[in-house]
């Protein structure tokens, strides 16, 4: 198959028709092309044991036995293992082994965490390939071009270095934390593709008890912008939730708190985490696989909220390659790359300068200038909120423009100190 790795989805023919100019809202920087240059082998269809996870499904878009005839289809020799409740009616589903489990129940806030977590594993505990692929009962495999990715970026550093080999995962709900969406440590929870062992080390976690479930709201005014209803949240999504439990086993210092809680080094271990350990790919034109439940997501229009494929190849680069360190405070350069707040006015999204910020160490002063940049035509779907969540953008870009003009008046001040 010809070679993508560098192309940006949201510019591909399949959704011309759907995305206007203005709603490209980031565009790929030259130097990612050379995420082409690490090709290997990819990996075969009998090398995988597919656990297909979740309750049986049987609507009007998909059912159950579609989900498994579509890997059937494009995975011929693979391994399928259906992991559903006890009392489940399986027929019309073909499969290879039928795994049941005691439904754990929901979460408050209807989190579906431990549901996740006991079929994820159940359904891991019986797979005999050396790799695995975690996916829904819900979602159609549409090509087999996730093969073709395997192996192919290898670069690590040591920093939050949790998996032996990267996970390949498909960007929708791959969270891209901001202040418009301030969720850190939020991967995908659709499809996992890796080695068994990692995928055990992932989902081989405690349940979430009830109690733990529900967290008082921090008072920071960030959080408070987004979660302003109520004194209790959810302590964290099913994905913020795996992957914090998964890092914590060799990791002590993860800076998770909450659900909606963001910091500079929050973001940092978000980023270095997703380059170290995993491998964002295009969920449709790269991973092969669409939901008919959320047929348009990460599709309909450039979401900034998510990672994309490009957006990865970036943080492989500056977190792998450039081996990008963590500044709790602003660098000196900060102060004269941007010289007061009124200066980004005319910066866009995919500008070169915040690029050239990020690899100077101003990871946190770029993502408040790309917060800037955005917010007047910044548009969401229903999993973030949608239209009814536009009155707090303009307060989360107000914040944004406030907390800039602190760090470029810390740099500045850094920088006139002397050595």
């Amino acid at each position: 198959m010809p070679c993508t790795a560098w192309g940006h989805p949201k510019t591909w023919k399949p959704f011309a028709g759907i995305l206007a100019p203005n709603n490209i809202q980031r565009r790929i920087w030259p130097w990612r092309r050379s995420g082409c240059q690490s090709m290997a082998e990819g990996c075969r269809p009998e090398d995988i044991s597919f656990v297909v996870q979740g309750p049986i499904v049987r609507s009007p878009l998909v059912t159950t036995g579609d989900v498994c005839a579509s890997i059937r289809n494009h995975f011929p020799g693979a391994e399928i293992i259906l992991s559903t409740w006890e009392g489940s009616d399986v027929r019309g589903v073909d499969c290879d082994k039928v795994i049941t489990s005691k439904d754990p129940g929901p979460l408050p806030f209807g989190q579906n965490t431990n549901r996740q977590i006991v079929s994820t594993w159940a359904g891991i505990r019986h797979a005999t390939r050396p790799l695995v692929m975690k996916t829904r009962t819900d979602i159609l495999f549409t090509s087999n071009s996730v093969l073709a990715y395997w192996g192919r970026w290898t670069k690590r550093v040591e920093g939050l270095r949790l998996t032996r080999e990267r996970v390949l995962v498909p960007h929708v709900y791959q969270r891209r934390p901001s202040y418009l969406y301030p969720t850190a440590f939020h991967p995908t929870d659709w499809c996992f593709l890796g080695l068994r062992e990692d995928l055990e080390l992932l989902f081989d976690i405690p349940l979430l008890p009830p109690d733990r479930a529900v967290a008082r709201v921090c008072a920071d005014p960030l959080t408070r912008i987004h979660w302003w209803w109520s004194e209790e949240c959810t302590y964290a999504a099913p994905e913020q939730y795996l992957w914090v439990s998964a890092l914590r086993k060799r990791f002590r210092d993860i800076a998770f708190e909450q659900f909606f809680h963001l910091t500079p080094l929050s973001l940092y271990q978000t980023e270095l985490s997703f380059a170290n350990n995993l491998v964002v790919l295009n969920t449709y034109n790269q991973f092969g696989i669409l939901c008919p439940k959320y047929p348009d997501t990460g599709r309909a229009f450039a979401d900034f909220t998510l990672y994309d494929h490009a957006d990865w190849l970036e943080l492989y680069h500056l977190y792998c390659e450039e081996e990008l360190p963590f500044h709790s405070e602003p660098v000196s350069a900060l102060a004269m790359m941007v010289p007061n707040v009124e200066s980004v006015a005319s910066w866009r999204i995919g500008d070169e300068r915040l690029r050239e910020l990020r690899r100077a160490g101003c990871v946190w002063e770029a993502r408040l200038i790309e917060v800037i940049a955005i917010e007047p035509t910044f548009r969401r779907d229903a999993s973030t909120g949608g239209d009814a969540k536009r009155p707090l953008d303009h307060l989360s870009a107000q914040l944004a423009r406030a907390h800039l003009g602190e760090r470029i008046a810390l740099a500045r001040a850094r920088s006139k100190t002397p050595s």
